[in-house]
């Protein structure tokens, strides 16, 4: 840090505006919103700190950005001001121990609702029609995007009779993570830059010259504030009522309440199909916040809580490819550490070739890190100006980084990149962690490290049941390796032992036979009781089970063929599948239901929502079809969405999922 104070805020103020400037005007944002809160909140410090030196003309003395050239201005009739953010459950108490001194010590109801992560609209109504709407600006004037907001399909042209004739609205314009993830490979294919995040998206959309630009990406709007009402909360229920929507997370009460509504939705948000990053405390009555006041930037009576940030930026520090059970071959991001949603992540997922290709990495350059449903780590784009010009083209290896076996497609019309050495210890490694897995096998301890020091003994993953046949020897075997002990290695073998008596399905599916997952794997249970009989069946046998078709039936096919002598060898190593059995539904939610899980959820893996459908009750298929009941659908549904939106099948979550489970 410099030691002059006066240099270093001129040194901060200047960045502050720099990318005020890059996310309000240029919406090519170079930093996360948590990294831009941090630089503006080292400003407010250092002048907290040294007031004498402070700049009248600072820009924590002003809302925003200045408003475009491009748009009419127009003037705000109640500044709309910004809000203090706060990251901790101490600083918001601090903030009600202003409250109630500035209240005289009356204890006010509070409101609270989930902060949607967009571009700030004010609306204007006369005679209940919508005459004028203005972004935030600088908070005492913005851009009129009249044109624009007419074209979001949840914003009122009109309200009822029962509405005042004269209403201004403020509230949220927004994309859902859905329509932001079909907008990018829509830029993909037309060679633009991506949008870093759904905010990013919608700023630029809301300041579209051409409305109907705007109209085609498909908007949302949430209001948080209509002016004039009495009561906060009450004013957005009669919003619900005159045609808007409502936050579907909100709450009223005590501070305590407050409290509990942050922490209990730290994790439900995460399921929303838009984005969320805190949650905003209001002092719900109106008299209240009037006598509360405003500072000259923001009011006494409203603060934001943020969560940690689901994105940051970061540096690419190379590319390295994992091999799946398959062979396949997935790029990975080595990133400089960052904290991402409150963990350290050094690694992220560039999902295959074609993504790595679209996003046009170069090692060197920073990127966007986000959390996926705040579980697996993503790039999702590169920060714009950040890619060294003379930085090579990363590109798929020559050979397998693992086995240094070659690497090919499958065929023509195929994404994945595959390691065609039938040997390669990756896909042993791998394929022995999938058969320990909670999805196949479910052997308790057989997680990722042991499974890496393991690995290496076997020649094929279902030798590790090998270790049963001279328990003594596995024990001290097992014992030895690295953060293992006694009691631990009893427990792994406890767990073999129990794991060759698991279902035949859950067998078929852990062999790792291509293109069998859980689902499939159950159906040829159902029609080969026993691994002789699946291994004995005639290509017109196998496709003649439900959802087998040419492409599966040749894959069972071919993994019989490599390995002709494994039903026996499974024998020899005690392993007694249990056949399939009837089961009663009765009582079960899903009974008599046809599902199918489409797209990315939030937080489940396809197989995961799959056995939890099973346990609730429900048949579940892999193709829409008039005999499906409900289709539960994640990002990136595709064409069995539009074609359950087409037989008017209901459309379920996650949350949805997780609800009838926890009933």
């Amino acid at each position: 840090m410099q030691s002059d104070p006066q240099a270093r805020l001129k040194d901060l103020a200047a960045q502050v505006l720099e990318h005020r400037r890059r996310y309000f005007v240029l919406d090519q944002p170079i930093l996360s919103d948590a990294e831009y809160d941090a630089l503006e909140r080292d400003l407010r410090d250092l002048e907290a700190a040294y007031p004498l030196l402070a700049d009248p003309n600072s820009p924590t003395q002003r809302v925003g950005a200045p408003p475009l050239d491009a748009f009419r201005k127009a003037r705000h009739r109640t500044p709309m001001l910004s809000l203090d953010n706060t990251y901790s459950e101490d600083e918001l108490r601090d903030w009600e121990a202003r409250v109630l001194k500035g209240l005289a010590g009356v204890s006010p109801v509070f409101s609270a609702e989930l902060k949607v992560d967009g571009l700030s609209l004010s609306l204007l109504y006369e005679d209940r029609t919508l005459v004028r709407a203005v972004t935030r600006g600088n908070g005492e004037e913005g851009e009129d995007v009249t044109e624009n907001a007419r074209t979001i399909a949840d914003i009122p042209l009109n309200l009822p009779a029962d509405a005042p004739a004269t209403l201004e609205v403020r509230g949220e314009a927004f994309l859902s993570r859905r329509r932001w993830e079909e907008l990018n490979r829509e830029r993909d294919l037309r060679g633009e830059a991506r949008f870093a995040n759904p905010r990013n998206a919608a700023a630029g959309t809301m300041k579209q010259l051409d409305s109907r630009i705007t109209a085609e990406r498909r908007l949302s709007f949430l209001p948080w504030q209509m002016l004039g009402s009495a009561r906060h909360a009450q004013g957005m229920d009669l919003l619900a009522g005159w045609g808007f929507n409502r936050m579907p997370a909100h709450a009223e009460g005590d501070f305590q309440a407050m409290l509990d509504f942050i922490r209990g939705q730290a994790e439900p948000r995460l399921l929303l199909p838009f984005d969320t990053d805190g949650v905003v405390l209001k002092v719900d009555d109106l008299a209240l916040q009037e006598r509360l006041g405003f500072t000259d930037r923001v009011p006494r009576w409203a603060i934001a809580f943020k969560y940690p940030g689901l994105q940051a930026t970061t540096t690419l520090l190379g590319i390295t490819w994992q091999v799946s059970r398959a062979g396949k071959l997935t790029p990975v991001a080595e990133l400089e550490a960052v904290e991402v949603a409150g963990s350290t992540v050094r690694r992220a997922t560039l999902h295959n070739a074609d993504e790595l290709a679209r996003l046009g990495l170069r090692i060197g350059c920073r990127v966007f890190v986000e959390k996926g449903g705040e579980v697996i780590p993503k790039v999702v784009a590169a920060v714009p100006g950040s890619i060294p010009e003379d930085a090579p083209e990363p590109g798929v290896p020559s050979v397998c980084p693992v086995c240094a076996g070659p690497v090919g497609k499958d065929s023509d019309e195929e994404v994945a990149w595959r390691c065609q050495n039938p040997e390669c210890p990756a896909k042993i490694t791998a394929r022995l962690q999938h058969l320990g897995s909670r999805v196949a096998l479910d052997v308790e301890g057989l997680g990722e490290a042991l499974v890496e020091q393991m690995a290496p003994r076997f020649a094929q993953p279902w030798d590790v049941f090998g270790l049963l046949q001279d328990p003594q020897q596995a024990l001290a075997y097992l014992a030895g390796l690295d953060r293992m002990g006694e009691k631990s290695a009893q427990n792994v073998l406890e767990a073999l032992g129990a794991a060759r008596f698991k279902p035949l399905s859950r067998w078929i599916h852990a062999l790792g036979i291509p293109m069998v997952g859980a689902r499939t794997a159950e159906l040829l249970a159902e029609a080969f009781p026993s691994f002789q009989a699946l291994w004995e069946a005639e290509e017109g046998k196998l496709l003649a089970v439900e959802e087998v078709g040419p492409k599966v039936a040749a894959g069972i096919r071919a993994f019989a063929a490599l390995h002709p002598a494994l039903p026996a060898q499974l024998e020899a190593l005690g392993v007694q599948p249990e056949p399939p059995r009837p089961r009663d539904l009765t009582g079960l939610p899903l009974a008599g239901q046809v599902a199918v899980v489409t797209g990315t959820l939030p937080t489940l893996g396809r197989e995961e929502a799959e056995a939890l459908l099973k346990e609730l009750g429900a048949k579940v298929t892999g193709a829409v079809s008039p005999k499906t009941t409900v289709l539960v659908a994640g990002e990136k549904a595709g064409s069995k969405l539009a074609k359950a939106e087409a037989l008017g099948i209901p459309v379920k979550d996650e949350a949805w999922l997780r609800g009838l489970k926890a009933e």
